[in-house]
């Protein structure tokens, strides 16, 4: 039988276990919670991209990159002055010759817990004609950072890469 005056220490204890064990319960149950959205927002960040690109392909990159660009956006450029705001990237493409096909393919996506802001990497192929009339193809990776709208679709603020000698065929590290 416990003694009364140590009967207070053991209902003292008792009670800061059963907290403790709730207060870890309930941290899990917020972990839990905080990764289901972090992935739908994964996934609608690689939705977006592909369907940016798709865009791309079907209407003219021109067409592609103005209408997934947000108000603020920054694209960056190898060895060019990056474009910002959209009346920036208007002029670029007003001026832009066309005449060759751009296509990308998201690797790898992550979104913060918020839903409102994240970024995409994958890789990228440019096809044109040099003056000859030949085939010429370029390759490399990109970084896209996105954030979700007052509408709720999610529209590119910050986009670059840089070529790379050869195409992204693996992809060493990355999980989708």
């Amino acid at each position: 039988m416990i003694e009364p005056e140590k009967n207070w220490q053991v209902r003292l204890s008792v009670l800061l276990l059963a907290g403790l064990v709730l207060f870890v319960i309930g941290l899990a149950a917020e972990a839990g919670q905080k990764a289901v959205p972090a992935e739908r927002f994964r996934q609608e960040l690689m939705k977006a991209d592909r369907d940016f690109c798709a865009m791309a392909r079907k209407e003219g990159v021109a067409k592609a990159f103005l209408a997934y660009a947000a108000d603020e956006v920054i694209l960056m450029r190898d060895k060019q002055p990056p474009l910002v705001g959209k009346a920036a990237l208007e002029a670029h493409y007003a001026k832009s010759k066309g005449g060759y096909t751009l296509t990308w393919e998201p690797d790898k996506a992550e979104a913060g817990s918020a839903g409102d802001l994240g970024y995409t990497f994958g890789h990228w192929e440019l096809t044109a004609q040099d003056a000859a009339g030949k085939e010429i193809r370029q390759y490399g990776v990109y970084v896209t950072v996105w954030k979700r709208q007052a509408d709720g679709q999610w529209r590119y603020v910050l986009d670059g890469g840089n070529e790379t000698t050869a195409p992204a065929v693996e992809k060493p590290g990355i999980a989708s």
